[in-house]
């Protein structure tokens, strides 16, 4: 479950532009993720991607991301988030929407 303290902290780290642990730990979760994806149309054991591509693919996906905010989507999981149904970054985030 996440804290008022872990928001708090996460939301002065991007105030003052530090780094932020939580934010940090999201991304090795998908730098990981993606390191051994599968699925019908990519298979990351199959292309065999260097570091330099699976952090420019990070890149690319957070760019994407941030061009395609979706209202509904945040609502969502700012309401998943205030119920304290789940702890960010979990599968329980994904299954509560």
């Amino acid at each position: 479950m996440s804290t008022q303290a872990e928001t708090t902290d996460t939301f002065t780290s991007l105030q003052t532009n530090q780094p932020s642990p939580f934010i940090d730990r999201a991304i090795i979760n998908l730098l990981a993720r993606i390191s051994s994806f599968s699925d019908d149309h990519f298979d990351t054991a199959f292309v065999i991607l260097d570091e330099s591509e699976l952090k420019s693919l990070v890149v690319l996906l957070l760019q994407h991301w941030t061009d395609h905010l979706d209202g509904r989507l945040l609502a969502g999981y700012l309401l998943v988030l205030r119920e304290g149904k789940t702890n960010p970054g979990s599968q329980q985030a994904d299954d509560a929407l």
